[in-house]
């Protein structure tokens, strides 16, 4: 008898464990989240090329001394050449391009600088200049009249300079490391 209990109590056991496995199978569904997609659709004039989109622009490794031994106004150093390039432009559908450009971080006090934005080990009193073939440009989101171009059929580039300067004397011009940025936007019209 006592071995029909035993094998009595095993079978309970195992259909038990079998009928756990089953009802744990059962699906169970959980309220998720909202996905969200997003765009613009636009009539530019003109597509931002690839390459001059998001650039890193190397100003270079100086020696304070030597840096400094190049002063000629406010400016230190050469004028580094950049360019923003539009292709695959439509002068049907606008006329006239120009490129705005907005500063990153902390206003330098000069409309057309770039303050230093490096957090480590930072250069003091540098700042760093944008301009064109004309001159210095406006940096505070400001359009400026002068950089506009006229859109023609195929590509267009806009050249630039990027130049340290500084309006401190000399003796403030620390060594340390340089960081500087800017966006900019294309206005068509």
């Amino acid at each position: 008898m006592m071995k029909k209990s035993a094998l009595t109590i095993a079978i309970t056991l195992a259909a038990s464990l079998f009928s756990s496995s089953v009802i744990a199978a059962v699906p169970v569904e959980v309220d998720g989240g909202t996905v969200n997609f997003n765009g613009n659709l636009v009539a530019a004039a003109c597509t931002i090329a690839a390459g001059t989109k998001d650039q890193t622009v190397s100003l270079g490794v100086w020696d304070q001394e030597a840096l400094l031994a190049t002063k000629s106004g406010n400016s230190y150093g050469p004028k580094i050449p950049f360019s923003v390039t539009l292709s695959e432009c439509n002068s049907s559908v606008a006329t006239h391009a120009n490129v705005i450009f907005t500063h990153e971080g902390i206003y330098s006090g000069i409309w057309s600088s770039l303050s230093n934005i490096a957090t480590v080990n930072k250069a003091n009193a540098l700042n760093l200049e944008i301009s064109d073939q004309s001159g210095p440009l406006h940096i505070d989101g400001v359009e400026t009249a002068r950089t506009e171009q006229s859109v023609t059929n195929g590509t267009i580039v806009f050249d630039y300079n990027a130049q340290y300067n500084s309006i401190y004397p000399s003796s403030e011009i620390t060594a340390g490391n340089t960081l500087y940025a800017m966006t900019y936007k294309v206005k068509f019209y």
